[in-house]
């Protein structure tokens, strides 16, 4: 299936930039309004904001969608006056992903596990806080999108909240190996983890570097 993927680079001193940025719920909506609910009809919206600012002083949102975006629909302005956008077509299938293969890759994430607090009680999301738990989330995720970890990065970006809602994000930078391209390729469309309607989930991959 072809995807898209848009890449809005926005200036930090706009104060509709800024205002969008501060609140995971309203970032959310942005990214949201860049499609007709009805068109959409279901099909993911992954997202993430990049941590990095760029030369000009911009703040990156990377968006991959099934439905073609249009950034200018009403809700656009949280975008601020004169955002940049890239958008161009994705063909996951088309990627040249082999097994045995080595590539870099970044996953902004929100780790939890479902446990339950009494024995006949509901199950209840919750985050995994030490690195060795985050490491091991890691792990068991990427063996089930048909690929290993090799060297990670992990940081801790803090506790994302809007309102009464409150997300655990960690943000993995490394290499991963591929073992099964057919899974791994579902896991780049499909997302991994929770929260992926909030800016979490969205799997990058790119060369290896050194």
């Amino acid at each position: 299936m072809s995807h898209y993927l848009t890449r809005l680079r926005l200036a930090v001193t706009d104060p509709a930039v800024q205002d969008t940025l501060a609140n995971p719920y309203r970032l959310h909506q942005a990214v949201f309004a860049g499609f007709d609910r009805a068109e959409r009809n279901g099909s993911r919206v992954l997202y993430r904001l990049e941590p990095e600012l760029t030369r000009q002083r911009q703040r990156v949102v990377l968006v991959q969608s099934v439905l073609a975006p249009d950034w200018r629909r009403p809700g656009g302005e949280r975008w601020g006056d004169a955002p940049q956008v890239e958008i161009r077509p994705l063909d996951l299938h088309e990627l040249r992903i082999d097994a045995g293969q080595t590539v870099r890759f970044r996953l902004l994430a929100n780790p939890t596990v479902k446990r339950r607090q009494t024995d006949d009680g509901p199950t209840v999301r919750r985050g995994l806080y030490s690195l060795e738990e985050q490491e091991a989330w890691l792990a068991r995720k990427l063996a089930a999108a048909g690929a290993a970890p090799l060297d990670v990065l992990t940081t801790d970006e803090g506790i994302w909240q809007a309102g009464d809602r409150r997300w655990l994000a960690v943000r993995y930078d490394g290499h991963l190996r591929v073992r099964d391209p057919a899974a791994l390729r579902a896991a780049l469309a499909a997302g991994i983890g929770s929260a992926k309607g909030f800016g979490f989930g969205l799997l990058s991959l790119g060369p290896p570097r050194g």
